[in-house]
């Protein structure tokens, strides 16, 4: 089987909130306080459209605390994670404003750690790992603390100033290298250890697909879609989609445009659609169709079924007895069996 480059970025969906300082403190969270995402609960204990944190008058040495409980509703361990991004910081106000997060094991970022600020927070935990917090086991539940300090040293030049950062919590996952960098999506869609529908938008996606036997339909653009363990349906949809599912027998179809599809172990049933595609089989005997276009189609180390179809396409077996049917167009092939293939 051919290695892939995997890094892990945490990716969390369940809320954004505004950070806000102009002689006071809000933490703003958008949606009612509950949340979901995937197989995991996200309480920040305040009403719909409420802010996380209200101070008024906030001086130098003040501080302010929230409890946000994060409970795991799947079967399976799910690990939790935060990130933070900085959108606003006219003022540099982060470099004096302390972070600490904690349960009720202990401190879990800053405090005890080593003393953090809302820069190093956001620094932090927008690398690639982001910043990880703990790993509920099935059906247990966590309540994160974190308190934001007005350092004591801060000097008056702060008191009108302000920043603003978005603030994450939830599922730590690994991201394929294909994706490409996260931040080009909008909020990843996740999955659950169930058998889920999931449709995209109209925006770019990233969708978990998780476990399960699960249909998911990127919509109309340039999505990337990771299936789980269990017998998944993928649809790129329009756009230059990336679909990946490394387990399990899937059908995938890649839709109207150029596609990058790779499959990993199991029998599956790949479609590139239109445009010209990239399709990478995994293990077992799988049956490919590039479709119309120019497509590049490389089996795996079992006995495929590979069709070029419409378009200059070339057709690669890899271990196992392989066979080839070009279709229309000047086609190459490298098969044990070989049918419309000009070269």
């Amino acid at each position: 089987m051919r290695k892939r480059i995997i890094r892990v970025f945490l990716l969390i969906c369940v809320t954004s909130a505004l950070i806000y300082f102009s002689g006071g403190l809000n933490f703003l969270t958008e949606s009612s306080t509950a949340y979901a995402v995937g197989d995991l609960t996200v309480d920040w204990g305040v009403a719909e459209g409420q802010p996380i944190f209200t101070i008024a008058g906030m001086a130098p040495g003040d501080s302010e605390s929230r409890d946000v409980t994060v409970t795991n509703n799947a079967p399976t361990s799910r690990p939790v994670g935060i990130r933070s991004v900085t959108t606003n910081d006219p003022d540099n106000l982060s470099s004096v404003m302390e972070i600490v997060i904690s349960d009720g094991g202990g401190d879990l970022y800053g405090g005890t750690l080593g003393t953090k600020t809302l820069a190093d927070f956001a620094s932090d935990s927008n690398s690639p790992d982001g910043i990880a917090l703990t790993t509920l086991s099935s059906g247990a539940a966590d309540t994160y603390h974190i308190t934001a300090t007005f350092k004591t040293t801060a000097g008056n030049e702060f008191q009108k100033a302000n920043v603003t950062f978005d603030l994450h919590i939830g599922v730590a996952v690994p991201v394929p290298a294909e994706c490409g960098n996260p931040a080009q999506y909008g909020t990843p869609i996740f999955g659950t250890a169930g058998n889920d529908r999931l449709r995209g938008n109209n925006k770019k996606n990233l969708i978990f697909a998780l476990e399960g036997n699960d249909v998911v339909d990127g919509g109309n653009n340039a999505d990337c879609i990771v299936g789980g363990p269990g017998n998944d349906t993928l649809s790129g949809g329009n756009g230059e989609d990336i679909l990946i599912d490394m387990e399990g027998n899937n059908r995938i179809g890649g839709g109207n445009s150029a596609d990058l599809i790779t499959a990993g172990s199991g029998d599956d049933r790949i479609d590139g659609g239109n445009g010209n595609d990239t399709i990478l089989a995994g293990d077992g005997a799988n049956i490919i169709d590039g479709g119309n276009g120019n497509d590049s189609v490389t089996g795996g180390d079992d006995n495929d079924q590979m069709s070029g179809g419409n378009g200059q396409d070339l057709l690669l077996g890899s271990g196992g007895n392989d066979s080839a049917d070009g279709g229309n167009g000047t086609d190459t092939c490298e098969t044990e069996v070989r049918m419309h293939c000009e070269l």
